[in-house]
């Protein structure tokens, strides 16, 4: 099936990357490359309910682009830089 005979609500690729809702789209692989993150972060925000997201007819996740406009994003983890704490 190509773009011109998918319905609009199921489109997920190609240039008009959009869910459901009309929402832009972007694969794991782009949002891990605007955040300078590792794809294993993304799918850990999608597992935390960080960002919103869904399954696309092929299988794969795509993550809405409105939903990664906030703070609460963490950094992917670095070594523990916890100080000990005072015996």
């Amino acid at each position: 099936m190509n773009n011109e005979t998918r319905p609009p609500e199921t489109s997920c690729c190609g240039d008009n990357r959009s869910g459901p809702s009309g929402r832009k789209l972007l694969t794991v692989t782009e949002v891990a490359i605007l955040f300078n993150v590792h794809k294993n972060t993304v799918y850990q925000w999608m597992n935390l309910n960080l960002v919103d997201w869904v399954y696309s007819p092929g299988g794969t996740r795509r993550i809405y682009e409105d939903s990664l406009i906030h703070e609460d994003l963490p950094e992917e983890p670095g070594p523990d830089t916890t100080p000990p704490e005072a015996a």
